[in-house]
Order: structure tokens, then sequence, then C-alpha cells
């Protein structure tokens, strides 16, 4: 899958830069999509969580009631760490 490396930036910020661990995933793709003007859509988002999880620089972390949280990972910090 292609994927938009501003988004990954913008969303590893994101998770990375707040005043908590972690956040959780429905208002994280809320965030994003509000932030950045509509040029991405809750669908662009996820599947871009999904490549950030299958790729290691996210782990999600099961919040209770069906609803998971987002953390930066190892791989997460590097990437941020190279900027």
């Amino acid at each position: 899958m292609p994927h938009d490396e501003s988004l990954v930036f913008r969303i590893l910020r994101l998770v990375g830069c707040g005043t908590t661990p972690s956040l959780e995933e429905r208002t994280l793709i809320r965030s994003v999509a509000e932030t950045s003007g509509d040029v991405y859509s809750p669908a662009d988002i996820e599947r871009h969580l999904g490549y950030m999880v299958e790729h290691g620089l996210l782990k999600r972390l099961d919040g209770g009631n069906g609803r998971h949280r987002l953390q930066l990972n190892w791989a997460g910090y590097d990437y941020l760490d190279d900027y």
C-alpha cells in the first residue's frame, strides 16, 4: 500500500507530543481529519494507522469497551528522532 509520509509524520507527532502516553483511535482519526482541512479522509487515516501498526511505528492497546488506544512503538520514536 502506498503511504503518505506527511500523514505518517503528522500522526506520530500527535501521538508522541500529547500529554498522555496514548490516544484513543477514534479521537486521533477525527483530530487528523479536522486539522488537515479534509485533505485526508477518515478511511485514508485508518489505512495509514493499520500500516503504522503493522510496521511497528505504533502499537494498539485495548482500552476496554471495544475502544482501541494507540501508543508510539520503538520504531515510531526512532522515526521522530530522525526529524
